[in-house]
């Protein structure tokens, strides 16, 4: 099975640096007494410098062209990249995801502008039988599944009707799935370190329900920024609300890196476990 190898910072091409001021260590017991918050990274010199923008929807479609590589002189080209989403977790992205690559297609009603439809029109697509709506020939077509599993897809036997055209694709190509083969949750994501960020998230159901419902505004957030702060302590829903708000395509203030000042952030004692939260 292909898997996404674990990216650190440097391989994102990040330099990412602590400040003296907000990490101010007591000289006998080397512990951090002030640990940074969303205020901080918007604060020039708090953290610094992260060279390059790489946000957690770049990582997500680097993780996409991973699980979808080959050996160009030893296999032929995956006829298509498999994304299940049972929960619709990641549904919300997918119309930032629709700006950027050419070559993702959606399973559901029928939608031909936004590259979505049912099942025969997906294959018909995926063949290009629709001249109208060519597929690049450089990147391998990825097919996201809101609602449909990958065991779904495996009990041919046993697959919905309006699934089963796309079920022998699963044979032909690849599946976007966690290094244990289970399929990918933004949870999973966010805290893998197979494939995912790698990040520490508390444990704790507002931490949950908070990131995904901020799915979008984190969609931009560097990574740097998560992993500076993820390396101190774990990551909750505080964060996660403190979130800044930014449209597709508009550029951050100078010196914020995708975070603006917000109120102290600091989570209470009760909201934080340092403890890493089972992956989903």
């Amino acid at each position: 099975m292909r898997t996404y190898a674990p990216r650190s910072a440097s391989h994102f091409g990040k330099a990412v640096m602590m400040s003296p001021r907000f990490t101010t260590r007591a000289s006998a017991a080397g512990m951090i007494t002030r640990q940074p918050t969303w205020a901080d990274l918007g604060n020039e010199g708090a953290i610094a410098t992260i060279t390059t923008a790489t946000t957690v929807l770049d990582a997500l479609e680097d993780a996409f062209r991973i699980s979808a590589a080959f050996n160009r002189d030893d296999v032929v080209p995956p006829a298509v990249n498999l994304w299940p989403d049972e929960k619709r977790e990641w549904e919300r992205l997918l119309p930032r995801l629709r700006l950027r690559p050419r070559h993702l297609l959606t399973f559901g009603s029928h939608a031909p502008t936004i590259r979505m439809g049912l099942a025969i029109w997906l294959r018909c697509v995926l063949t290009g039988k629709l001249p109208e709506l060519p597929l690049p020939t450089d990147a391998i077509p990825i097919l996201c599944l809101p609602g449909v599993s990958r065991p779904t897809l495996h009990a041919t036997d046993e697959c919905p009707l309006k699934l089963r055209p796309l079920a022998e694709l699963q044979y032909r190509g690849v599946f976007w799935s966690q290094h244990n083969g289970k399929d990918w949750t933004v949870s999973a994501f966010l805290q893998s370190e197979k494939g995912g960020l790698n990040l520490r998230l508390a444990r704790h159901t507002g931490t949950q329900d908070a990131f995904r419902r901020s799915i979008e505004k984190l969609a931009d957030i560097p990574v740097g920024g998560l992993e500076a702060m993820s390396a101190t302590r774990s990551l909750d829903g505080h964060d996660f609300h403190a979130l800044p708000s930014q449209s597709p395509g508009r550029s951050s203030p100078p010196g914020t890196h995708g975070f603006r000042r917000s109120a102290d952030t600091n989570p209470t004692p009760d909201m934080i476990c340092e403890t890493r939260a089972p992956v989903a």
